[in-house]
């Protein structure tokens, strides 16, 4: 822990820790043993024996470097015999729980604006999201389908029309007369020829029935000379007193070759006509069924947002892609595998700066457990106060379903006071049953660093958080520890902390160097809804890296 002596030297504070004056510290434990003298007489005489040894086993050495104000600095180093008499008071330290009803203080009691100095030493806030968010639904996915339609008259989109030419046997029939309205032929087919009808009539009267008469009578003149007769007919007349009558009427009718075809022919009549067989060609319309597409359902379905599949957890984006791997989804990080199934779980960490939380809508926002603050010492004068809020965010955060965890915030400078921190957890923890780990918060007060704690060496740092984890481990709990990359690295040996379990706070999405951990608190100054003001986020999975 060499490294880190040159950091030490440069803080006067710590510089007077290190040297563990014993004036200081003769204050410090008689205040402490008057505090905890109804918690357990061994550990009390244990911490105020400690004072004689240091001013009896410590000597005073140059360092060789100057301070601010350009005086040597110095540094206090512990003779063997002092180390052995603390080896020795170390091992009568008993690392059980105990009660600390007496010496534990609430909110109410103290002015917490002096003790509660922590504040985040970044404001990051939330991360941006890599993962558009959806909300959950399904739809079936249908398949484009091409089948032949069924012709509808009245709907053009099931037909088309084609076209096609056909020759087919065509009976022609043609006029080879026509005929007025009296039924006159007034055209007539001869011989190829088209012939044009004339008429004309006559009439005369005989005593007898002589048609031959007659006929030599009317064409006496040749008036119907090239006439053709029609007909004849004879009435008889006989008349009163006289002798009777023979009235003929001839028809003669002449023909006239035309150069062609009738003109005219649409007031007469087709009287006689000749059929003929032939063979004509003709475009043939058809209406024809068409392929048509048509969607049907495939009895398989696409997804979005948060699903759940076998017992697993799975998101999918916009495009009903399940994603994997690490993501951001509404500010929240979270971890799939390979597969898509969510192998994190999202958390809290919340204290009574929070104030009452809805943990219905904590849980609705998609947290799975929260760590809450079960106290904290005192940065001023090192009493041990309980979070006003503990106990209801512990019940609160357990009926919400919500798997629930315990922290501390120390300011502890002596192994005593990390077993009292512990054993404040740990009586919450077992009070309400909670399934997560208790941590220790180990970090600066604020950063001022004026805390009481603010100036330990790492090395009794870490014989503190020892104490605390062990305490812990003892009571049959998960110990955690609580703290920034950069100060867990520089502040504390982590392999010397009884294998408790790490629960990293780190702005930055890039933290390989640290090692493993159990817990990623990514933001400590998130939103979350539920959730008055500031909120620590954190993702926790299976061997994080």
């Amino acid at each position: 822990m060499t490294r880190h002596l040159p950091m030490l030297l440069k803080r006067r504070r710590q510089n007077k820790q290190v040297s563990r004056n014993a004036a200081g510290l003769v204050l410090l434990f008689g205040t402490l043993a008057s505090v905890i003298s109804g918690c357990g007489s061994k550990e009390s005489n244990t911490e105020t024996a400690q004072v004689p040894y240091e001013e009896e086993y410590q000597e005073e050495v140059s360092t060789g470097q100057e301070s601010g104000n350009d005086t040597e600095v110095s540094a206090f180093h512990e003779t063997e015999e002092y180390e052995a008499k603390e080896a020795e008071k170390e091992a009568e330290i008993s690392y059980e729980v105990r009660d600390v009803s007496a010496v534990v203080l609430t909110e109410d009691a103290v002015d917490s604006a002096l003790e509660d100095t922590w504040s985040p030493s970044s404001s990051v806030g939330m991360p941006n999201d890599t993962v558009e968010f959806v909300g959950s639904s399904e739809e079936e996915i249908m398949e484009t389908v091409y089948e032949e339609s069924t012709v509808d008259e009245s709907d053009p989109s099931t037909y088309r029309i084609v076209e096609r030419e056909e020759t087919i046997p065509v009976t022609v029939e043609t006029p080879t007369e026509y005929s007025d309205s009296s039924g006159k032929v007034k055209y007539s087919l001869q011989d190829g020829v088209w012939q044009e009808y004339s008429y004309s009539t006559g009439e005369v009267v005989l005593d007898s029935e002589d048609e031959e008469l007659a006929m030599l009578l009317l064409n006496m003149d040749g008036s119907y000379d090239g006439y053709e007769l029609v007909s004849v007919v004879c009435d008889r007349i006989e008349e009163e007193g006289n002798a009777a009558g023979y009235s003929y009427q001839v028809l003669y009718r002449k023909a006239e070759p035309l150069e062609g075809e009738p003109g005219e022919t649409e007031h007469l009549t087709v009287t006689a006509s000749v059929q003929t067989q032939t063979a004509e060609t003709r475009v043939i319309q058809e209406k024809v069924p068409v392929m048509v597409e048509k969607e049907v359902p495939t009895g398989e379905y696409r997804y979005f947002g948060w699903q759940n599949e076998n017992g697993h957890a799975c998101y999918y984006d916009e495009n009903g892609e399940r994603v994997t791997g690490d993501q951001v989804i509404k500010g929240l990080r979270y971890r799939f595998d390979e597969n898509g199934y969510l192998i994190s779980r999202t958390g809290v960490d919340v204290s009574s700066r929070n104030g009452a939380v809805d943990w219905d809508k904590v849980r609705n926002a998609g947290i799975g457990f929260a760590m809450i603050r079960a106290g904290y010492r005192g940065a001023d004068n090192g009493r041990l106060i309980l979070d006003a809020e503990a106990e209801c965010n512990l019940s609160g955060a357990a009926a919400a379903g919500l798997d629930t965890g315990v922290y501390i915030f120390s300011q502890a400078v002596t192994e005593q006071e990390a077993i009292e921190e512990a054993s404040l957890a740990v009586s919450l923890a077992g009070k309400y049953g909670t399934s997560m780990p208790i941590a220790l918060k180990v970090d600066y007060s604020g950063p001022s660093y004026t805390g009481r704690a603010d100036g330990l060496s790492p090395e009794d740092r870490t014989k503190i958080v020892r104490a605390f984890c062990t305490t812990v481990r003892n009571a049959g709990y998960e110990p955690m520890i609580f703290g920034g990359e950069s100060w867990m690295v520089n502040s504390l040996d982590l392999s010397e902390t009884n294998h408790a379990q790490v629960w990293l706070a780190a702005d930055g999405a890039d933290h390989s160097s640290f090692g493993s951990f159990s817990i990623w608190q990514y933001t400590a100054t998130g939103y979350v809804n539920g959730i008055t003001g500031n909120a620590g986020i954190n993702i926790s999975c299976p061997a994080q890296q």
